[in-house]
């Protein structure tokens, strides 16, 4: 599962299929907009926590905290009661800054991010829905490819896995 966590969270999950990554769950979860601090960090829990316990992802990849117009304090609210709840789900969990998304995909780590899309399209031949859905894709991607599951990386890929950052790991 790849999450791209903001207000308009974007929630990937992926598994892999013949050497590909098959779509099982792609949405853009956002919260009520009269919802505020923790209310609207549950609201999207919530909704995060459906599509967990649906498909019980082997691992969670967030996308780390960037600076993309919103306020930090709000990210990093959102963020920390995702994790927490997926660590109370006993699921393992990776942190990708944003860089390492965009090298993953692209190849390279300064991309804007209204570029994913075209990358995720041409790379493994899927078409987001939104900007976030493109990013919580490459997340997931990174998962399956931290798992062994993704098949041949090129070397940009391999060099952002070996960056990316432990969450809390389950026995």
């Amino acid at each position: 599962m790849g999450l791209d966590v903001s207000t308009k969270t974007g929630c990937v999950v992926l598994r892999e299929q013949f050497g590909h990554p098959e779509v099982l769950h792609s949405e853009q979860i956002t919260a009520h907009p009269s919802y505020y601090g923790l209310e609207r960090a549950s609201a999207i829990a919530e909704k995060m926590l459906v599509a967990l316990r649906e498909h019980h992802p082997e691992v969670v990849v967030f996308e780390g905290y960037g600076f993309h117009g919103q306020s930090l304090a709000t990210l990093v609210e959102i963020g920390t009661v995702l994790r927490y709840f997926v660590r109370q789900e006993g699921r393992p969990f990776w942190v990708a800054a944003p860089t390492l998304v965009k090298k993953f995909a692209a190849g390279k780590g300064n991309i804007p991010k209204s570029m994913i899309p075209m990358h995720v399209l041409k790379r493994w031949g899927w078409e987001s829905a939104t900007d976030d859905e493109a990013d919580a894709y490459v997340l997931a991607a990174m998962g399956l490819a931290e798992r062994d599951a993704l098949g041949d990386l090129t070397k940009s890929q391999r060099e952002a896995l070996k960056k990316m950052e432990q969450g809390y790991l389950a026995n």
